[in-house]
Formats: structure tokens, C-alpha cells, sequence
């Protein structure tokens, strides 16, 4: 009976490892996105794994549609998801990043 206890435990715990390594990759990746396409990004949202940063890419995800969506747009995204983020200095300040490129 211990045997396949085992056996099932060194299963799941390289399976558990696996989806570690991908999970790690595809964070690496979307940093690398970030860094390429958007790399304003990352002085407005330190952690882009953060509710309100996932709101904004998930609406707007290159710098040409955060300049379109406006600060009342990304605030009013905000709002609508109930983050209780009712401030305008990120989404003025990932705007004015923006302006001059």
C-alpha cells in the first residue's frame, strides 16, 4: 500500500515542479513582453501581477491604447471592478510616460 503512496507522491511532486518551471517561464516571458513593447510599464506598476495592473492590460495592453483609453478610461475600468482605486496619479502618470514617445 505504501508503495503507491510513494509512487503517486514522486508524481505529483514532479508534476508539482514541472508546473513550477512553466509558471516561471511564463511570467519570464510576459516581463520580457513588457519590457520590449511597453517598458513604461514598469516605472507605473511595480508588480505587473497586481489586480489594477492585470485590469489595464487585459483592456489595454499596448502604449497606443492606454493613450486612447485616456485616465478616465483605466480609472473608470478600475471602478468597475470594485478595486477601490478611485485615485488618478497611475493612470496620469503611465499616460505622460506615453506622450513623449
Amino acid at each position: 500500500m505504501f508503495e503507491y503512496l510513494n509512487t503517486d507522491l514522486r508524481i505529483l511532486n514532479n508534476e508539482r515542479l514541472r508546473s513550477t518551471k512553466k509558471l516561471t517561464a511564463y511570467k519570464n516571458q510576459i516581463e520580457r513582453w513588457l519590457s520590449i513593447y511597453f517598458p513604461e510599464y514598469k516605472r507605473v506598476f511595480k508588480d505587473f501581477e497586481s489586480e489594477s495592473s492585470l485590469i489595464v492590460l487585459e483592456n489595454a495592453c499596448l502604449p497606443a491604447d492606454v493613450v486612447a483609453m485616456g485616465v478616465e478610461g483605466i480609472n473608470s475600468l478600475w471602478r468597475a471592478e470594485n478595486l477601490g482605486l478611485s485615485g488618478l496619479r497611475r493612470p496620469h502618470v503611465l499616460l505622460r510616460l506615453q506622450r513623449p514617445a
